[in-house]
C-alpha cells in the first residue's frame, strides 16, 4: 500500500467520540465527494469494509433528517450536485480538525515522504478551496491553491506543515514517519553539505599547491631561487619536497615550527616573487 493509503486506513479506524464532530466529518466527505461527481454508499455498523465510507449509526435520531436529505442527493448521481453545509459545523478546535479529516478522506492524498513533500485536497468549487485553506491557516499552516482539470486544488508542500496537519487529523503513526524521513533527509542533505565543502577546500588547496610548485620550479629554473630571503628558500624546498603536505604539517618541518598563516605568508611571498619576475 502507498503511504496516502495506509494514512487513510489510520484515519478510517477512528471515530470521533464527539457527536458535533462526527456530523462534521461526514458533511466533509459527503460534500468533498459530491464535489468530484462520485457516489457514496452509505454502510451501516455491520458493514465488512467500514473504511470504503464512514458509519452513519453514531448519528442521533434527531440528525438523521439532515443527513437524508444529503444522501438523496447524493443518489442523483447528477455532476455538480454539491450538498449544502453551514459553517457553524467547523464552528469548535475539534469540530475544524473533524472536517478537514472528512475532507482529507474523501478527496485528499499525500506523497512518500522519502520521496517528496506534497499533500494535496481537491475541491469541486472555490468555495470549499477557500474554507480549507482558512482552516488549515486557523493552525498556522501554510499552503496554496491551484487549478486542475476544473477543480480547486489546495496543496502543502513543506514537510513540517504537512507533519503537523496529519497530527491534526489524528494520524500519528503517519505523523511519526513523517518526521522519520525527514530526519533521514536531513541527515543525508547535511552530509552531502559537508562533503561538497570538504571536496571545495580540498580542491581549493591542491590548486594552490600546484600553483606554488610551479612557481618555485619556475624561481629555480631561471637562477632566481638564490635572490630569495632564506626562510623563503627554505620553505620553498620543504615545498617541493612534500607536495602532498598541507601548509599546517609544512610549518611543523620548520625550526622553529611555524604555523599555518604564517607558511601561507611564505608562499604568498614566493608567488609574488616570481610574478615580479615573469612568472604568469
Amino acid at each position: 500500500m502507498s503511504f496516502s493509503s495506509d494514512t487513510k486506513k489510520e484515519l478510517y479506524e477512528k471515530i470521533p467520540a464527539g457527536r458535533h464532530c462526527r456530523i462534521a466529518e461526514l458533511l466533509a466527505v459527503y460534500r468533498f465527494e459530491a464535489g468530484r461527481g462520485r457516489y457514496i454508499a452509505v454502510a451501516d455498523e455491520n458493514a465488512e469494509d467500514p473504511g470504503e465510507s464512514r458509519k452513519l449509526s453514531y448519528i442521533e435520531e434527531r440528525h438523521m433528517e439532515h443527513i437524508r436529505v444529503l444522501t438523496e442527493k447524493l443518489e442523483k448521481k447528477l455532476e455538480g450536485v454539491i450538498p449544502e453545509y453551514d459553517r457553524t459545523v467547523v464552528y469548535r478546535d475539534c469540530c475544524k480538525r473533524a472536517f478537514l479529516r472528512g475532507a482529507f478522506l474523501a478527496a485528499g492524498s499525500v506523497t512518500d515522504p522519502a520521496k517528496s513533500y506534497h499533500l494535496e485536497i481537491v475541491c469541486g468549487v472555490e468555495e470549499d478551496a477557500d474554507l480549507v485553506t482558512e482552516l488549515m491557516s486557523f493552525y498556522g499552516l501554510k499552503s496554496g491553491v491551484t487549478v486542475r482539470n476544473g477543480r480547486f486544488v489546495v496543496y502543502i508542500k513543506e514537510g513540517d506543515a504537512i507533519s503537523d496537519l496529519l497530527g491534526l487529523l489524528d494520524a500519528p503513526k503517519a505523523m511519526m514517519t513523517m518526521e522519520n524521513a525527514r530526519i533521514i533527509k536531513e541527515m543525508r542533505n547535511n552530509i552531502n553539505r559537508q562533503v561538497n565543502c570538504e571536496t571545495a577546500n580540498l580542491t581549493k588547496v591542491v590548486n594552490a599547491a600546484v600553483k606554488q610548485e610551479a612557481a618555485i620550479k619556475y624561481i629555480m629554473d631561471n637562477g632566481l631561487f638564490g635572490n630569495m630571503p632564506e626562510n623563503l628558500r627554505i620553505i620553498a624546498e620543504l615545498r617541493m619536497e612534500n607536495t602532498d603536505m598541507s601548509l599546517a604539517e609544512l610549518g611543523e618541518l620548520l625550526d622553529p615550527p611555524v604555523g599555518k598563516s604564517g607558511v601561507n605568508h611564505r608562499l604568498r611571498r614566493i608567488m609574488e616573487f616570481a610574478e615580479k619576475n615573469g612568472f604568469s
